[in-house]
C-alpha cells in the first residue's frame, strides 16, 4: 500500500473514533486546554468529524504542549515531558500508526527482554573480549528538524501527511496557556512524551542502525539513546570514530569516552558492564544497585504512607505492596519491575528483595497474619514459566465493571456508580502503571 493511501485510510473518520476508544479514553492526563475525558465526550463526534477535516484540508493546528517536569535527580536538569490535549492525543497517535506502517519493514520492535537475551547470547559466544558503551547527548532536543523530515521525506511525499507531522514536533511546550507565546517556534528536537517520540528517534537512527547493525566484525545493540557494541579490545578506537562520524553527520554528539562510565564507556567483559538497567558480566546477569535501590525506596514510601494515613487500611497497603511485586497487565501490555528484568540470572537478588519486604513489616511494627504477601521469586517463576496463563500477576483488562466496583470498594473504600466504575478504576491503574515505570528509570 502506497504512503498516501495509508495516510487516507488512517484517518477516516470511523479508525479515528477507533484510536480514540483503544487508545485515547483511558488515559487520564489534561492538556493545556483543561479538557477530561468527561468533558470531550459530550462533543466527541464533534471533535471526530473536525479532526478528519481539518487533516485533509491542511488547517489542523496543534494546541501548545503542557509542560511536566520529571526530576533526573540532584544537579541535573529535569526532564521536559509534553502533554497533549486529548484532541491532539488522538491525532498523534493516528500519525504514528501512518508512520509505523510505512516504515514496517524497517523497523525493529525488539522488547527490551529481547535486546538483553541477543546480548547475552553474544557474550556466551566469546567472540569478543570487550565492549563499548555509547550514549547519544541530550538525544531528543537535538534531533535536528530539517534531517528528520529529509528522511521522511523519502518514504512520503504527501504534503497534508510532512505538513501536520512538521507542526507536531514544532509547536511548542509551556507551563500555561499565554497568547504571547508564538506557535510553531521549536526549530530542534522531538517533544518527550508524546506517542510518536519514540518512533520518530527511532526513524532518525534507521540509516545509522542499519550500516552497523550488519558488521561481522562486531555486535550492535540500540535502545532510544543508548548504544552496545561487543567487539576485539584492538577494534575499539576504530569502532568508536565511526560511530561519532556517523552522529556528526546527522548533527548529534556523542558523550566522550573516560568523561563518565555511566555515559560512554569501554572495557573488557570480563570485568562487567552496565547497559539498559542490567549489569553483565561473562557469568551473571543482575540488575545495577542504584535500581535496586530505587525500588527499595519505592517500597519504603508504600510503607510511610501507611504508617500517616488517618484509617490505616491494611488491605490497600497490601494491594498496592503486590502490585509492586508482580506487576500486572493491562490493555495487553505488561508493566512492571520484574517484567522489566526478568531476564536477570541472579536468583539472589529476589530472595533479598522478599527478605527486604519482610523486615519493612517488622519496622513498621505491621501485623499480618492472615494475609498474604506476594513474593518476587515465584513472581520471577510466573513470567518465565507460565506467562500467559498466571493468575498470580494480575490482568486488569480481563476484570468486569462488577470486579472492578468491588476493589474500588474494598480496597479503595469508594462507591461509584456503575457508569463511572471503568474510569476511575483504569485512573488508579495507570497512576500505579506511572508509579512502576518511575522506578524502572535507568537515568
Amino acid at each position: 500500500m502506497k504512503s498516501y493511501q495509508i495516510f487516507n485510510k488512517n484517518f477516516k473518520i470511523k479508525n479515528v473514533k477507533k484510536i480514540y476508544e483503544n487508545h485515547i479514553k483511558d488515559r487520564p492526563s489534561v492538556g493545556i486546554d483543561g479538557i477530561n475525558i468527561n468533558v470531550f465526550e459530550k462533543s466527541q463526534d464533534i471533535e471526530f468529524e473536525t479532526i478528519h477535516r481539518k487533516v485533509f484540508n491542511g488547517t489542523y493546528d496543534f494546541s501548545f504542549y503542557k509542560e511536566k517536569l520529571i526530576s533526573k535527580g540532584r544537579k541535573k536538569y529535569p526532564r521536559v515531558i509534553s502533554i497533549p490535549t486529548i484532541r491532539d492525543k488522538i491525532v498523534l497517535k493516528v500519525i504514528s500508526n501512518v508512520l509505523s506502517e510505512i516504515y514496517e519493514e524497517d523497523l525493529s520492535n525488539e522488547l527490551i527482554h529481547t535486546k538483553v537475551d541477543l546480548i547475552k547470547n553474544a557474550i556466551n559466544k566469546n567472540h569478543y573480549d570487550s565492549f563499548i558503551k555509547i550514549d547519544i547527548e541530550n538525544f531528543y532536543p537535538t534531533i535536528n528538524h530539517k534531517e528528520l523530515m529529509k528522511i521522511i521525506h523519502k518514504k512520503t511525499k504527501k504534503v497534508e501527511f510532512t505538513s501536520l507531522l512538521k507542526k507536531s514536533i514544532s509547536q511548542e511546550t509551556v507551563s500555561k496557556s499565554n497568547n504571547k507565546i508564538e506557535k510553531y517556534t521549536n526549530k530542534k528536537g522531538v517533544p518527550q512524551g508524546l506517542s510518536i517520540s519514540n518512533l520518530l528517534s527511532t526513524i532518525y537512527l534507521i540509516n545509522l542502525d542499519k550500516k552497523h547493525s550488519t558488521k561481522s566484525d562486531y555486535d550492535y545493540f540500540r535502545y532510544v539513546d543508548d548504544i552496545l557494541i561487543l567487539c576485539r579490545n584492538s577494534d575499539i578506537d576504530r569502532i568508536f570514530s565511526d560511530i561519532k562520524s556517523d552522529m556528526k553527520k546527522l548533527k548529534l554528539k556523542i558523550h566522550e569516552i573516560g568523561v563518565s562510565s555511566q555515559k560512554t564507556d569501554n572495557g573488557l567483559i570480563k570485568n562487567g558492564f552496565y547497559f539498559l538497567g542490567y549489569l553483565f558480566s561473562d557469568k551473571l546477569i543482575t540488575v545495577r544497585e542504584s535500581s535496586i535501590t530505587r525500588l527499595h525506596n519505592s517500597i519504603v514510601d508504600i510503607f510511610i504512607q501507611y504508617k500517616y494515613s488517618k484509617e490505616k487500611r491494611i488491605e490497600l497497603l497490601l494491594w498496592k505492596l503486590n502490585l509492586k511485586i508482580t506487576g500486572c497487565k493491562f490493555n495487553d501490555k505488561k508493566y512492571g519491575w520484574l517484567f522489566f528484568f526478568s531476564q536477570i540470572t541472579d536468583k539472589t537478588t529476589l530472595y533479598k528483595l522478599d527478605l527486604f519486604i519482610n523486615n519493612m513489616f517488622k519496622k513498621f511494627e505491621i501485623n499480618i497474619d492472615g494475609y498474604k504477601v506476594k513474593k518476587f521469586k515465584r513472581t520471577y517463576f510466573e513470567i518465565l514459566k507460565n506467562r500467559t496463563s498466571t493468575k498470580y500477576i494480575p490482568d486488569f483488562t480481563t476484570l468486569s465493571t462488577k470486579d472492578k466496583k468491588k476493589i474500588l470498594k474494598d480496597i479503595f473504600n469508594m462507591n461509584v456508580d456503575f457508569k463511572n466504575v471503568d474510569y476511575r478504576f483504569d485512573k488508579i491503574i495507570y497512576k500505579n502503571i506511572k508509579q512502576m515505570e518511575e522506578d524502572i528509570q535507568m537515568y
